[in-house]
């Protein structure tokens, strides 16, 4: 078994420019709720680069996050990640046998503030940064590993938009833009008054019932969600949602068609971002497994 070791974070660089903060000054409230979103996104974010593990709720987090040194001309500081005292002690496992390189944790940070703000703006870089992740992780795992990991930082994201929402708060009150950056300043992504206003607007389309051939994956009876790949595209997998009753009983369906590895036949509605498909929600299963070629 590997030896374990103990992550230790790069802080990462916050910095409002414009407005007020041009005076060194900023709106507490805004401030306020700004710092509360990034506080979530890089806490979560930190424990599962620690663990592996995307845990939705803060205070099971075994991490915080500290304001560090700033600078004049803005408001910039340093958002450090520190272990919250009196829980165990937080080692690198994230399936990369107990290392993981520094360089890692800030290209997963690049890549999960990126894809935080790609739902809602456009980012052309997002799949550089993602392609540039998966080389270093498949140097220590196999495909499949990082396939798995990949699609819990999309999940992750996803579930941190409440808190990106808060991040961008201060934006055309305080200040004009807001970047997320590493220690050496190269900036991940950069806010300005239009993205904080596409994300107030966004929306989400749904679509009528439809039958859809798939294969289903990773099912977690207790939060009644699985990944499903369409039959015609069978590299891709999408998360889903079951309302279908029956996946509170034993021996439903779902475990059926999960363990079978073959391709069923759901009824459910697309989730809908800009024509993207973000989720299905999936209301009943047909046990018809026929091959998935057919």
């Amino acid at each position: 078994m590997a030896e374990q070791q103990e992550i230790k974070f790069e802080p990462i660089q916050i910095r409002y420019d414009g407005l007020d903060a041009e005076n060194h000054k900023i709106d507490l409230a805004q401030f306020g709720k700004s710092a509360l979103g990034i506080s979530k996104i890089m806490a979560t974010t930190a424990q599962f680069v620690a663990t592996g593990n995307y845990k939705k709720t803060q205070r099971k987090l075994d991490f915080k996050v500290l304001i560090g040194a700033a600078e004049n001309n803005c408001i910039t500081f340093e958002a450090v990640i520190q272990t919250i005292e009196n829980k165990d002690a937080v080692v690198a496992l994230f399936a990369c046998g107990g290392l993981v390189a520094a360089n890692i944790i800030t290209d997963i940070y690049r890549l999960v503030f990126k894809l935080l703000w790609k739902l809602f703006t456009s980012s052309d870089d997002t799949e550089e940064a993602q392609k540039e992740l998966e080389t270093k992780l498949l140097e220590v795992n196999d495909q499949q590993t990082v396939s798995k990991l990949i699609d819990t930082v999309h999940k992750m994201s996803d579930g941190l938009l409440p808190a990106a929402k808060n991040a961008t708060q201060p934006i055309n009150i305080s200040c004009n833009t807001l970047q997320f950056g590493d220690t050496k300043k190269n900036y991940f992504v950069k806010l300005n008054a239009s993205d904080k206003q596409a994300i107030i607007d966004r929306e989400f389309e749904i679509t009528d019932l439809e039958d859809h051939r798939v294969i289903i994956s990773e099912i977690d009876m207790k939060n009644k969600t699985c990944m499903v790949s369409l039959q015609n595209d069978l590299k891709r997998r999408f998360k889903a949602r079951i309302t279908d009753p029956q996946i509170s009983q034993a021996n439903n369906d779902y475990g059926t068609a999960t363990n079978s590895k073959r391709a069923v036949t759901i009824t459910a509605k697309k989730k809908l971002d800009k024509g993207v498909i973000k989720e299905f929600i999936i209301s009943d299963i047909n046990l018809d497994t026929r091959p998935a070629s057919e």
